[in-house]
């Protein structure tokens, strides 16, 4: 398709010094110029039309394309590197207290724990939230879900945390910045699916999710 894009130009110039060449002892006028773009534009042989049909392919390929195809490339883990976000000040409709969230929000579920790793320690810059862990839930989680998942999500970390500060890794979670975060949850991860999975360690991925990470704790480690 950049290929296409990328010869357009070309073959407009082209076609039109064609003309100009078959026609030369006329004069070249604007009208005579825009009348060659115009059948440029519906001739059915043309550059623009070839064009059009390359995108409509591509568009009908999309459309056909198996779901499964889609879910393969999304199931692809991306390990993300963290950016520290600043959290902004948040007021909620009829409510004079100060919020760390803004209204309507919901602890994310089915994430990941890479990326509820990242939103633990570093926030959600997008959002203007800071680290997930200064959210208080007595304050800014409105349902009982919300305070579950949040309760879990710490339980993952914490367990997390607590293997590479026995390791020796870290003396305690403040030692955790943007430049050591992702190798840090590297090796926690190994080490915790380990200890989940002793005689299929990689069973699963960085893909599981924090509340099945928290389940299979709560069944192995206790």
């Amino acid at each position: 398709m950049n290929v296409r894009l990328d010869a357009m130009p070309e073959q407009v110039v082209s076609a039109i010094l064609d003309n100009i060449r078959i026609e030369g002892a006329q004069p070249v006028s604007l009208n005579s110029i825009r009348s060659m773009m115009t059948d440029m534009l519906i001739s059915q042989d043309g550059p623009i039309a070839s064009l059009s049909r390359g995108m409509t392919a591509i568009v009908n390929r999309l459309d056909n394309m198996d779901v499964r195809q889609v879910q393969a490339i999304n199931d692809v883990p991306i390990q993300l590197q963290p950016i520290m976000a600043t959290g902004r000040v948040h007021f909620w409709p009829g409510d004079d207290q100060i919020h760390h969230v803004p209204h309507g929000f919901r602890w994310p579920n089915g994430k990941n724990t890479v990326i509820m790793w990242n939103l633990w320690f570093f926030g959600e810059a997008i959002k203007g939230i800071g680290p997930y862990k200064f959210i208080p839930p007595s304050v800014d989680l409105s349902t009982q879900q919300c305070k579950t998942d949040r309760s879990r999500t710490a339980k993952v970390i914490s367990t997390l945390v607590s293997i590479t500060v026995n390791e020796g890794r870290i003396v305690n979670q403040r030692d955790i910045n943007v430049n050591n975060s992702i190798h840090i949850f590297d090796f926690a991860f190994g080490e915790l699916m380990r200890q989940l999975y002793p005689d299929n360690p990689d069973k699963r991925g960085i893909d599981l999710t924090v509340c099945s990470v928290y389940e299979k704790i709560r069944k192995v480690l206790h």
